[in-house]
């Protein structure tokens, strides 16, 4: 190779079968497969999002302090009451995509008693579900590299939401977890690792605060679509469950 040569492939976003095709392209591509930013694909060593934040494609979001709470009965899953929601307001064609992190909920003030249990799940689906109730948080929006611009292409709404019915494309990513086998406890944390590998984080006992990291498969939600987190308890009366939201995502 020469100084003169130069590098080519072709964009190929999509996945196609064994080998690869350009985006768009039906017969089979030669050449490097690029992204769409002009990026060699590669398979990295080393999973960590380092690469990510310095090109300031990864934003994340939390509420200071300032804990948000849950409906009063949510005691099962309901498709209008999730806890959180990640709108994509970027617009087709070409726009953006969201491929959530984690998500993470610190319990700051107990519910009312007898909770046997605290579940989750998780779905994607087209349009904003949000309706009306909860806090939006969109303004806690931040990018963690203060040398890249701080504009975000999510909206995020967190607490006791009313979201508009599921759609004929719902997708239920993650049908039904347990983050807790006994009553919540002050000070317990709860996260969901989208596309985590590592062994998942069991710390705690009975009666005491308590970490649990859960891996689930990684959610992507493209322009105009809606990711929805559900929390619930199955025999929680009277008040909800005040938390800390926190999640973090990249967006490409």
């Amino acid at each position: 190779m020469t100084v003169q040569s130069t590098i080519q492939g072709v964009v190929a976003r999509a996945m196609s079968a064994i080998g690869w095709q350009p985006d768009g392209i039906q017969s089979q591509g030669d050449g490097l497969r690029i992204g769409r930013y002009g990026e060699l694909y590669a398979l990295s060593l080393v999973p960590d999002m380092g690469m990510l934040a310095d090109e300031g494609s990864l934003f994340t979001v939390n509420n200071a302090q300032t804990g948000v709470i849950t409906s009063a009965t949510v005691t099962a899953f309901s498709a209008t009451n999730p806890f959180m929601i990640i709108y994509n307001k970027d617009v087709q064609p070409n726009g953006k995509r969201i491929a959530l992190d984690y998500a993470a909920f610190v319990v700051t003030v107990l519910g009312g008693a007898g909770q046997t249990s605290v579940q989750c799940a998780v779905s994607i689906d087209t349009g904003n579900r949000y309706t009306s109730g909860g806090t939006e948080i969109t303004g806690n929006i931040v990018n963690p590299n203060f040398d890249a611009g701080n504009t975000s292409i999510a909206r995020v709404w967190a607490g006791n939401i009313t979201a508009t019915a599921a759609t004929s494309n719902v997708r239920n990513v993650v049908g039904n977890r347990y983050l807790k086998g006994a009553v919540e406890v002050v000070a317990d944390t709860y996260m969901l690792k989208f596309g985590g590998v590592d062994a998942p984080l069991l710390a705690g006992a009975a009666g005491t605060a308590y970490t649990m990291v859960q891996n689930v498969p990684k959610v992507i939600v493209g322009p105009g679509e809606s990711a929805l987190i559900y929390l619930w308890f199955p025999t929680i009366t009277t008040t909800g469950v005040t938390m800390l939201p926190e999640a973090t995502w990249v967006e490409r």
